[in-house]
């Protein structure tokens, strides 16, 4: 879920997600955990979850 892949609820603002993910982003980024492929899987994750959930077509498209 990518509600709980981000640490937010589902009635959470787009500035409430975009400030989680940019929290995320940098505890997981590559460049800061070299040779730990679990922190790259992660970082990919939340990427995702990010670009679906900051739109609006694919944020309600997947609350559907």
């Amino acid at each position: 879920d990518h509600y709980t892949l981000l640490g937010v609820s589902r009635d959470s603002s787009s500035k409430e997600i975009q400030d989680m993910f940019k929290r995320l982003a940098r505890q997981f980024h590559p460049d800061r955990n070299v040779g730990d492929p679990t922190a790259n899987q992660k970082f990919f994750a939340i990427n995702q979850a990010h670009q679906v959930l900051t739109d609006p077509d694919k944020r309600a498209e997947y609350d559907k």
